[in-house]
């Protein structure tokens, strides 16, 4: 294999579809430029529906291309195989239409989509969305804030009512998982290219990943079909393997470009396994390009994989067991062809590994495990140098170098190698020797740093070998055997006198050597022989001197250990016990024992100061500022604590806030430093504020992080900092550096990890009623998670608001907190009087609110701080005893009820305590908390979010009224059948106009009477035309004929405007908008049945006549 980089993959294809008119237009650039910026698709989840396996995988990033339909040809199917990604998974049909243009939408788009509609049903295995692009100025005026209707969208959806993705009719809605109702394939974006935020694509990307797995999905379960077919035919004349080969892997080519690797990997697993030696040669390609394309292709996956470990581990297999192979077949093969085909194939696949590893980067465990396996495939390729140097005389046919000979070789024939290397390495004994010290060194490395000692010192001794072969006796000095101890001991001794005669330094490599001898000495108890002459204790007593003294020379060492600590009750800190064991006759010079404990990402120190270690055992204590991640510590609630959430003030519209609250605990601080960080966003220290002002310590914010002096023992600190709005939550770091009053040389660093939800917990929608200069709005707050949210206050306010405006609550003064659940929203009405016209600035709706979990925990904090008041010897278990209480609530849910009427918390049993202290400050803390009433007046903290509110315009709004004639307030009664004058009126005022002038315009209305055909009889000008202006009233007279007797409500007159022909807005008449209210909606007529018989004759123009019977 050569070296080359990973490919990048096939991308998924999404044709898209727009008028020709609208793809020449700038919008359609900014809007494709947009939709661009969305790839690629992150976290797709996929689960094949044509298997058994029930494991959902998760496609981390799916590249998209989005390429137009009117480029893609559709081509003969071809006799080839090929991937399933050529053609489109999902097709897409822009349309740039606004929502009150239906003019434009019958005569044009209707017929556009539903041809496009027709073209992409045709084609197998194929989804499709509609996307509409409106403007952000053409919103309806009234509805949720945070939602879109649209009714062009609306009027689309009965088109494609009738067939699927594939084109083929719906038997019925649950017969497609996707598209149980058409409208989930129609979808409308507010664009604006001026605020293009990545929120408005996030329904249409859904939509995107929900049909491209679809229709991958479709496909993938047709070829599967196909491959079963082709296998099930296998023993059947004329059956071929290459073209199964070739169908077998479109489908591993399809899994690697949806990043399914491991689907990919697996076809080419079973191509392994299924594999027929005769087939292969009968369809004219060769055992071994077969087994090595196999390879390459399961190589690159696993690589893509980053299982880089399992690639090298079969790499090793492989050349192990095709090597032997081949070697059977050696009276074929020219000389040394097995060894320089593995040779090279072992350092082609290290330099390829070396290449790939270069663009990704790999957790410590598996780098461990791929530096192993890349020794594996070095010592491999050395081992075919001793074949090689043995062979051609340039080293001893004698171990260690002979063990690497295979036990049966054959003749080869006449031939010679194409690797250049290694014809030059045979012919120059100095080159060999360069070439194979350069292998070996290369492989040492790679065992030393993924762990594997012995396998490094075994490559050591295969160059100390060679070193005796060439007489370099030197360079030998480090040959350790290691097959017996006393052996080890003599030869250790032996390597140390050698070290002092060539008067070399005491460097770390002779520490090694006299910590080896030292160890083989203890062992064996004295036995080896001992470095030096006269008496043993006096020689081991000098080399542990001057082993202290090169040790001094070179930097501290360090030691993984894993145990259990304890706290340090009276200071920040741990102490860790250790025990150290000195098997030396003499005391080991010390002056401090230090244990380093090393994790992925962090080091501590634990220390402590001696003078000696004696021989025998010593206890000594470590002591160890915090954090303390690695070793098991307990939870100590009295040390210095940080704690992070969303900021308790919202304004939507400004900068996103982050509030942490500093605990300083037992400690009075000197100065503490605080530092914010996330993968995700940058925190802007430089803007920190205080939430309350205080003199008690001093604050102040840095570039780069929060310094907080003289904070006080037992205090809470809380601070805000502005962050980069983000709509996913964040890991945010959190490092604290600190010193205390009582240790001020000590400094300490607590480093944390914090989750922060960045989404808000409620949403708010809003609906307008317009009543001549008065607006009455009404606001709808609704949680978006599971938990109960607690509304203390709802208010609008107009910052800005012109003189005389006047906003009024519509709720009850006394009303309380209000708790809002996931089936039960609350409402919030407020009028606006607005003598002067409509209201331009924006409004400010303000809610004071907290989560229902947060209430009932500062609750618990509120009662079992006033308990521990008589319990001052139980004050270290208070965040023990919140936690039990807060545990027994979460899990029996039966108090919510009572607590949220009365406010009495009624806490379940606590069960598997066995301290009765504990028990008795328990039942108190319950007592306590079952007498709690909910005060009148909102009290404790609680979290506002202001959220700006526009004032929509209205062009015309129509009071309609339907007047009986003469009153029946001062009639006698009104019965079935007998005619009733009546007078239709209309009162049109342009108060809420957009401008200035609307006020002196005029506009063509129309009027249109509901049609009750079971309770009244209309005659008279039932519908008509007029021309409205400000402040004025149109009537018309009509009569009415009630039908049968009962209480009835009046016919409703809908009041609508026609289009302005003198004005014209993207190619159709403007349209003003209109809000009619029916005065007399509330008003219900009696009407008394009639004794006897009556005959009415009724007119009804042009000299026609109605008779009406009773």
């Amino acid at each position: 294999m050569s070296a080359q980089p990973l490919a990048s993959g096939q991308r998924v294809l999404v044709s898209y579809t727009a008028p020709p008119q609208f793809i020449a237009s700038p919008n359609w650039t900014r809007v494709f430029n947009s939709l661009l910026s969305q790839f690629p698709l992150r976290s797709i989840h996929w689960k094949s529906s044509s298997t058994t396996r029930t494991s959902v995988r998760t496609i981390q990033e799916l590249n998209v291309t989005l390429v137009s339909l009117d480029t893609l040809r559709d081509d003969v199917t071809s006799q080839v195989p090929v991937t399933l990604l050529e053609k489109p998974l999902l097709n897409i049909y822009v349309v740039y239409c606004e929502d009150h243009d239906l003019d434009m939408y019958r005569t044009l788009v209707k017929k556009q989509i539903k041809d496009w509609h027709a073209t992409v049903t045709s084609r197998k295995h194929q989804d499709w969305l509609i996307l509409q692009i409106v403007r952000p100025d053409a919103q309806a005026p009234t509805g949720n804030i945070f939602q879109l209707r649209g009714s062009v969208l609306r009027r689309s959806e009965p088109i494609l009512i009738l067939t699927n993705a594939n084109g083929t009719p719906y038997p019925s809605p649950t017969h497609h998982k996707l598209h149980l109702h058409p409208s989930h394939s129609c979808i409308k974006v507010t664009f604006s290219s001026g605020n293009e935020n990545a929120a408005m694509w996030v329904e249409l990307i859904s939509k995107m990943k929900d049909g491209i797995v679809y229709a991958f999905d479709s496909a993938v379960t047709q070829r599967q079909e196909e491959v079963r077919r082709s296998e099930a035919q296998q023993q059947m004349p004329g059956w071929n393997f290459c073209t199964f080969f070739i169908l077998k892997e479109s489908l591993a080519t399809s899994y690697e470009g949806m990043g399914l690797l491991e689907e990919a990997l697996q076809q080419y697993n079973e191509l392994e396994t299924s594999f027929y030696h005769d087939m292969i040669l009968a369809n004219t390609i060769s055992v071994f390009d077969f087994r090595i394309y196999l390879l390459s292709r399961q190589c690159e996956l696993l690589a893509k994989m980053k299982r880089m470990g399992d690639l090298t581990e079969k790499v090793v297999a492989f050349l192990g067991a095709f090597g032997k192979r081949l070697g059977d077949v050696k009276g074929i093969l020219p000389p040394f062809f097995v060894e320089s085909w593995t040779y090279s194939s072992a350092i082609s696949v290290v330099e390829q590994c070396d290449l790939w590893i270069s663009q990704s980067k790999l957790d410590s465990k598996k780098l461990l495990q791929f530096n192993a396996g890349k020794g594996e495939l070095l010592e491999t390729a050395r081992h075919q140098l001793d074949i090689i140097g043995i062979r051609t005389g340039h080293l001893p046919n004698e171990p260690p170098f002979s063990t690497s000979i295979p036990s049966q070789q054959g003749e080869p024939v006449e031939g010679k190698i194409s690797n250049a290397e290694l014809l030059k390495v045979m012919e120059d004994q100095e080159v060999f020797y360069e070439l194979y010290v350069a292998v070996t060194k290369r492989a040492i490395e790679m065992y030393t740093e993924s762990g594997r000692r012995k396998f490094a010192l075994k490559m050591h001794g295969g160059l100390a070998a060679l070193d005796l072969h060439r007489g370099r006796l030197s360079s030998a000095l480090p040959l350790r055997p290691h097959l017996w101890t006393a052996l080890e001991s003599y030869v250790l001794s032996l390597a140390l006198n050698t070290h002092g005669r060539l008067q070399k330094p005491r460097d770390s490599e002779w520490i090694h050597i006299l910590l080896s001898y030292l160890k083989t000495y203890v062992e064996q108890q004295g036995a080896g022989l001992v470095v030096g002459e006269g008496d043993a204790e006096q020689n081991i007593g000098r080399l542990v001197e001057e082993l202290k003294d090169a040790a001094e020379k070179l930097e501290n060492g360090t030691f993984y250990v894993s145990s259990n600590a304890r706290l340090a009750d009276t200071r920040d800190g741990s102490y860790l016990d250790a025990t150290v064991h000195n098997h030396l006759p003499c005391n080991l010079p010390a002056g401090e024992v230090g244990v380093l404990i090393a994790g992925r990402d962090e080091k501590y120190r634990f220390s402590a100061s001696v003078n000696s270690l004696e021989p025998g055992t010593t206890n000594v204590e470590l002591f160890c500022p915090p954090p303390y991640t690695i070793v098991r510590v307990p939870q100590d609630v009295l040390a210095l604590d940080v704690q992070i959430e969303q900021s308790n003030r919202i304004e939507l519209g400004k900068a996103s806030m982050l509030m942490a609250k500093l605990s300083s605990g037992r400690n009075k601080l000197s100065k503490a430093v605080v530092k914010l960080a996330s993968s995700n966003v940058t925190f802007k220290h430089e803007g920190g504020v205080l939430c309350e002002e205080d003199d008690r310590f001093d604050f102040e914010a840095s570039k780069d992080s929060i310094i907080l002096s003289r904070v006080p023992e037992d205090f809470t600190v809380a601070f805000r900092v502005p962050y980069p709005e983000t709509a996913v939550p964040l890991k945010v770091n959190i490092e604290v550096d600190y010193t205390t009053e009582i240790e001020p040389s000590l400094r300490r660093v607590l480093r944390l990890s914090r989750a922060l939800v960045t989404t808000l917990p409620i949403a708010v929608n809003v609906e307008d009623f317009f009543r001549g200069t008065r607006l009455i709005s009404k606001y709808v707050v609704s949680t978006l998670t599971h938990q109960h949210v607690r509304i203390a206050t709802a208010s609008l306010e107009a910052p800005d608001g012109p003189e005389g405006l006047k906003i009024s609550s519509c709720s009850s003064k006394r009303r309380g907190v209000v708790t809002v659940t996931p089936a039960q929203p609350a409402s919030f009405l407020f009028t606006l009087d607005s003598p002067n016209g409509p209201v331009r600035d924006s409004l400010a709706l303000t809610i004071k609110y907290r989560m229902f979990r947060e209430e009932v925990e500062s609750l618990i904090q509120e009662h079992v701080d006033k308990a521990l008041e008589n319990y001052p010897s139980m004050k270290h278990q208070r965040v023990y005893l919140i936690n039990t209480l807060v545990d027994v609530l979460e899990r029996d849910a039966g108090w919510v009820e009572m607590y949220s009427l009365t406010g009495e918390l009624m806490v379940p049993e606590v069960r598997g305590e066995k301290d009765e202290e504990f028990n008795v400050l328990i039942e108190k803390i319950k007592k306590l908390l079952s007498h709690h009433q909910h005060p009148l007046i909102p009290q404790g903290q609680w979290r506002e979010i202001r959220i700006p509110v526009d004032v929509p315009y209205m062009n015309v709004v129509a009071a309609a009224r339907i007047r009986l004639v003469p009153d029946p307030v001062t009639t006698s009664s009104l019965y079935a059948g007998q005619p009733i004058p009546a007078i239709i009126s209309i009162h049109t005022s342009f108060h809420w106009g957009s401008t200035e002038k609307d006020r002196s315009r005029k506009y063509a209305m129309r009027y249109n009477m509901e049609e009750m055909v079971k309770e009244w009889l209309v005659s008279g000008p039932k519908r008509g035309d007029f021309i409205a202006s400000d402040a004025a009233t149109f009537t018309v007279p009509i009569t009415l004929i009630a039908l049968h007797h009962g209480e009835f409500s009046l016919p409703k007159v809908l009041v609508t405007a026609l289009p302005i022909t003198r004005e014209i807005t993207n190619g159709s008449m403007t349209i003003p908008s209109t809000e009619t209210y029916q005065v007399h909606g509330a008003e219900k007529v009696l009407i008394l049945p009639r004794g006897g018989r009556t005959t009415f004759v009724v007119g009804m123009g042009q000299g026609r006549l109605l008779i009406l019977r009773f």
